[in-house]
Protein backbone atom coordinates (compact mmCIF):
# COMPACT_ATOMS: atom_id res chain seq x y z
CA UNK A 1 0.00 0.00 0.00
CA UNK A 2 1.54 3.88 -1.16
CA UNK A 3 1.85 6.11 2.02
CA UNK A 4 0.12 9.29 1.37
CA UNK A 5 3.60 10.67 1.15
CA UNK A 6 4.33 8.94 -1.65
CA UNK A 7 1.47 9.77 -3.57
CA UNK A 8 1.74 13.43 -2.96
CA UNK A 9 5.62 12.90 -4.44
CA UNK A 10 4.66 10.86 -7.29
CA UNK A 11 1.30 13.74 -7.99
CA UNK A 12 3.64 16.52 -7.59
CA UNK A 13 6.51 15.04 -10.15
CA UNK A 14 3.32 14.74 -12.39
CA UNK A 15 2.64 17.95 -12.14
CA UNK A 16 6.14 19.16 -13.22
CA UNK A 17 6.71 16.85 -15.53
CA UNK A 18 3.06 18.10 -17.96
CA UNK A 19 3.98 21.85 -17.11
CA UNK A 20 7.65 21.27 -18.49
CA UNK A 21 6.34 19.39 -21.15
CA UNK A 22 4.05 21.64 -22.39
CA UNK A 23 5.27 25.37 -21.59
CA UNK A 24 4.19 27.40 -23.02
CA UNK A 25 1.88 26.08 -25.14
CA UNK A 26 -1.87 25.85 -23.26
CA UNK A 27 -3.38 24.17 -25.80
CA UNK A 28 -1.42 21.28 -25.68
CA UNK A 29 -1.48 21.12 -22.00
CA UNK A 30 -5.31 21.39 -21.99
CA UNK A 31 -4.73 18.27 -24.83
CA UNK A 32 -2.94 16.42 -22.51
CA UNK A 33 -5.54 17.18 -19.64
CA UNK A 34 -8.29 16.25 -21.79
CA UNK A 35 -6.79 12.69 -22.29
CA UNK A 36 -5.85 12.17 -18.66
CA UNK A 37 -9.73 12.95 -18.25
CA UNK A 38 -10.94 10.33 -20.25
CA UNK A 39 -9.00 7.61 -18.87
CA UNK A 40 -8.36 8.66 -15.12
CA UNK A 41 -11.90 10.88 -14.89
CA UNK A 42 -12.79 13.99 -14.42
CA UNK A 43 -11.86 14.37 -10.49
CA UNK A 44 -9.03 13.42 -11.14
CA UNK A 45 -7.72 15.30 -14.28
CA UNK A 46 -9.14 18.69 -12.29
CA UNK A 47 -6.89 18.17 -9.25
CA UNK A 48 -4.06 17.59 -11.87
CA UNK A 49 -5.30 20.86 -13.52
CA UNK A 50 -5.53 23.14 -10.45
CA UNK A 51 -2.15 22.24 -9.13
CA UNK A 52 -0.47 22.43 -12.83
CA UNK A 53 -2.35 26.37 -13.18
CA UNK A 54 -0.74 26.99 -9.88
CA UNK A 55 3.02 25.36 -11.39
CA UNK A 56 2.35 27.23 -14.69
CA UNK A 57 1.81 30.73 -12.69
CA UNK A 58 5.28 30.23 -11.02
CA UNK A 59 6.99 29.33 -14.62
CA UNK A 60 5.34 32.36 -16.26
CA UNK A 61 6.65 34.81 -12.82
CA UNK A 62 9.87 33.14 -13.10
CA UNK A 63 10.40 34.10 -16.84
Amino acid sequence: MESNATEAHRHACEVRYWVARCYPNGLEMADQMMRIEKKRGKVAADVLRADARIEWAKRRAAA
